[in-house]
């Protein structure tokens, strides 16, 4: 299960500086955003799925530590003008979109929602402080 961002809009930056300071700064934009979604997803996939305890269910952590960085089956890319978030646990889609047994658990999709401003300002400050540099 993974999320896709795009960023667009950006011609008139880019015919104002360098290509090289435009990659340094969507770099550092997206990994300041991608760190914002990540605490963002930790905290939905507590309350979602962590904080509700359920009867003959097992809680081992691993889907909301595979959501951080530094984790095996995190899914972090950054490509021009791309990022893309997530998990690449087994089960991931089935909590996402749930299956006829269970309801679907939609923490990424609440990550969102949630922090999409705090997520988006993120980006931004990112991208500005690394072009005044």
């Amino acid at each position: 299960m993974r999320l896709e961002f795009r960023i667009e809009g950006l011609e008139r930056v880019e015919r104002r500086f360098s290509q090289a300071r435009i990659d340094a700064a969507k770099r550092a934009g997206f990994d300041a955003a991608l760190l914002t979604l990540e605490g963002e997803a930790k905290q939905a996939a507590t309350e979602i799925i962590y904080q509700k305890p359920e009867r003959g269910y097992r809680r081992t952590g691993l889907y909301r530590a595979s959501l951080g960085r530094g984790h095996a089956q995190n899914i972090r890319r950054v490509q021009r003008n791309e990022a893309t978030f997530g998990t690449s646990v087994r089960y991931a889609r089935f909590l996402e979109q749930g299956t006829r047994y269970m309801r679907p658990r939609r923490v990424l999709q609440t990550a969102v929602t949630r922090g999409g401003g705090r997520i988006s300002q993120a980006y931004a400050r990112a991208f500005i402080r690394e072009l005044r540099r």
